[in-house]
């Protein structure tokens, strides 16, 4: 009973962590130069209007948005946990250099062709068992990135160990790596740096 409830509880935190932090990087973006006190105060603000609030058949504003996107990946939320970080405490952590930005799209336009049956192969089901080979070439992807960017290698790490001890629903080890909202981060001027590594 306990392996079923645990591994729902955790999917859940993960997913509305994710959305939750999605607004408040939005909310914190607009008042970044201001002081910590409003800071806080916008925090406490979307907290209340995004959870609490009803704004359609009794449903938030969370959930509402969680129903049409679906579920987020753990690289989702961490991008957004240090996105937040940057935000209000301004740190100066580089999500995204240019190469791995560059690696990430590739990797997630491939992905999404394959799994609409674009492409004569399907990339997303080699994420259901994936074998020691396809562990490998993760494995030197991981090294790659992390060659000129230790703060997304850290991230992806936290993601398989994520996949590891099962911390989501899905046993397809893609939704812990990737996801739409995940890969949109690569175009916001915000997240990629402007070193050419």
């Amino acid at each position: 009973m306990n392996e079923i409830i645990i591994p729902k509880f955790s999917a859940l935190l993960i997913d509305n962590l994710s959305y939750l932090f999605l607004y408040y990087v939005l909310g914190l973006y607009f008042v970044r130069h201001s002081k910590q006190f409003i800071k806080l105060s916008m925090i406490i603000i979307i907290t209340v209007l995004v959870c609490f609030v009803s704004l359609f058949e009794g449903h938030s504003l969370l959930f509402i948005v969680r129903g049409i996107t679906g579920g987020a990946s753990i690289t989702t939320l961490l991008v957004l946990a240090v996105i937040a970080c940057n935000l209000f405490f301004k740190t100066k952590f580089i999500i995204f250099t240019r190469t791995s930005a560059i690696v990430v799209l590739v990797a997630g336009i491939l992905l999404y062709t394959s799994s609409l049956g674009l492409i004569p192969f399907d990339i997303y089901d080699y994420g259901f068992m994936p074998n020691k080979y396809f562990l490998l070439i993760l494995l030197l992807v991981l090294l790659f990135i992390a060659r000129t960017n230790k703060v997304l290698a850290v991230i992806m790490l936290l993601a398989i160990f994520a996949y590891y001890f099962k911390l989501q629903l899905s046993v397809n080890i893609w939704d812990y790596l990737l996801n739409p909202l995940f890969i949109l981060f690569v175009f916001r001027p915000y997240t990629l740096s402007d070193r050419n590594k």
